[in-house]
């Protein structure tokens, strides 16, 4: 669930230059940009609840390995989506791409909750070792919150923008789909 790790992706997104063009007389970052930042991700969270009813239903009606490759499919749609406000803030276009956060964000987010659920189907085929399963599935959100630090970090180190770890990250989520075709079980 990458709005776990909101706090700590609205100064990204917001130093990418995402919601720029609300920012008076040429500023880099002001309040109005980071208020916008931060409402498109407490929006997408709020979405989570919602989500998490849609993704047990879906869950039930096809199965582990269909939800699983669905909800990576989400995620990595939510990132591609997530290069619209980037690059047009890389671009000078922010007034006119600004507002696809969300919907990217809501993409991304729905795969994260429905991944969470296609988890366990893991635990159920892992009767001999069913608590360490669900608590890895369990975890694997608040793992999320060490994400923005490390692509932080990365960033810092390579001179790399924000779009571009996010087009890294797509390329990790679709080698992950693979992985769940392959080992998430149907039911």
């Amino acid at each position: 669930n990458l709005t776990l790790a909101m706090v700590l992706f609205v100064p990204l997104f917001a130093e990418a230059g995402v919601g720029g063009s609300l920012c008076d007389g040429g500023e880099k970052v002001c309040d109005k940009q980071y208020l916008f930042v931060s409402q498109a991700w407490n929006s997408a969270m709020v979405m989570g609840g919602v989500i998490q009813f849609f993704a047990g239903w879906f869950f039930d009606r096809v199965g582990g390995r269909v939800t699983a490759v669905t909800a990576a499919s989400l995620v990595a749609l939510g990132l591609l989506m997530l290069q619209i406000p980037l690059l047009g803030a890389q671009g000078g276009s922010d007034v006119h791409t600004h507002s696809w956060l969300f919907v990217a964000l809501l993409f991304a987010n729905t795969g994260a909750e429905m991944g969470g659920k296609a988890g366990m189907a893991t635990v159920w085929h892992l009767p001999a070792h069913q608590t360490f399963a669900s608590a890895l599935v369990m975890c694997a959100p608040y793992v999320t919150g060490f994400l923005p630090m490390l692509i932080s970090a990365f960033m810092h180190s390579t001179a790399l923008p924000l779009s571009s770890i996010m087009q890294a990250w797509v390329v990790l989520v679709i080698l992950a789909g693979v992985c769940y075709y392959r080992l998430t079980p149907t039911m």
